[in-house]
């Protein structure tokens, strides 16, 4: 089984049903310069320094006397939060505003969602609008006043969200 965080993942298995004269595991994933050389007890191996987004290959092999015998290989892909999306442009009309951003980088795992709030200036929201793909929408509903835009971009491992510098004046 493969765990999987930010490029990261913790390898783990379960001992071979013969462990007569086992005496450790080795795991290697193809690609990634280093290996882990666990003891009898020890179950698990985590790699670190991983590439978000790309297919990996672990081979867990067991260990009896000094022979290693090929046991599981296990396909993962790490994958971390998307970067927080920018804003392109916010056009202003009667009690909305349209909004228009750059797709985030979804980071390994594929944005799930986008969503545009209007923020007033005590930071509660006012309003909102969601998409699952395309890079606009419009927020409406708004009573007259000023308001930023906060963007959020969100996939299965999380959120990461950014906040516009300008103000936009809904009449």
């Amino acid at each position: 089984m493969a765990t999987v965080d930010s490029a990261r993942a913790t390898i783990s298995w379960t001992a071979p049903t013969n462990t007569t004269n086992l005496t450790g595991y080795r795991v290697t994933v193809a690609g990634v310069r280093n290996q882990c050389i666990n003891s009898v007890s020890q179950l698990s191996c985590t790699f670190t320094r991983l590439t978000n987004g790309r297919s990996y290959t672990a081979l867990i092999e067991a260990r009896y006397g000094t022979t290693y015998v090929t046991g599981v290989q296990i396909v993962f892909v790490p994958a971390g939060r998307p970067s927080a999306p920018s804003l392109s442009s916010a056009s202003v009309g009667m009690g909305s505003i349209t909004v228009t951003w750059r797709a985030s980088n979804a980071n390994g795992s594929p944005i799930t969602s986008y969503k545009a709030e209007a923020i007033l200036s005590n930071g509660s929201v006012s309003g909102f609008c969601e998409t699952s793909g395309t890079l606009t929408c419009t927020i409406t509903g708004l009573s007259a006043g000023s308001y930023k835009i906060r963007l959020t971009a969100t996939n299965a491992i999380g959120s990461a969200s950014s906040t516009s510098r300008s103000s936009y004046r809904v009449r």
